[in-house]
């Protein structure tokens, strides 16, 4: 990685020629991050992808095709999902709508993608 870090959660998408991994979020020494580092397994390499909307530590993330989810985190106002689509050539978080939610998702929480488009919770 580029900065050591810890408390962060990790995906990985599949292109058509590579794998990316990534480390959303972290525990810094100075505080708590809001970056995304991403590693090429074709290339051997890591380099800083976007910034999240929110700064993030203990958090869980899930991913659905080609779209990283990232939920909860140890904060005592983090109750938010962001995404990111990994797909454009210059990918973005974006915040979802917790309007739809009955329950926020918040540390300490396990995320499982399930088919076709459902993500299941436990804990926290």
């Amino acid at each position: 990685m580029i900065h050591p870090r810890e408390w962060h959660c990790m995906a990985e998408v599949s292109e058509l020629y590579d794998t990316i991994i990534l480390a959303i979020g972290a525990k810094y020494h100075s505080g708590f991050a809001d970056t995304t580092e991403m590693y090429s397994v074709k290339h051997n390499k890591w380099k800083l992808g976007p910034k999240m909307g929110t700064k993030r530590t203990d958090s869980t993330c899930v991913t659905e095709n080609e779209t990283i989810y990232v939920m909860g985190g140890w904060l005592l106002d983090m109750i938010s999902i962001e995404k990111l689509d990994s797909k454009p050539q210059t990918p973005r978080w974006e915040k979802i709508d917790l309007s739809v939610f009955n329950h926020y998702p918040q540390s300490g929480i396990g995320s499982f993608y399930v088919k076709p488009h459902s993500i299941l919770l436990f804990g926290g």
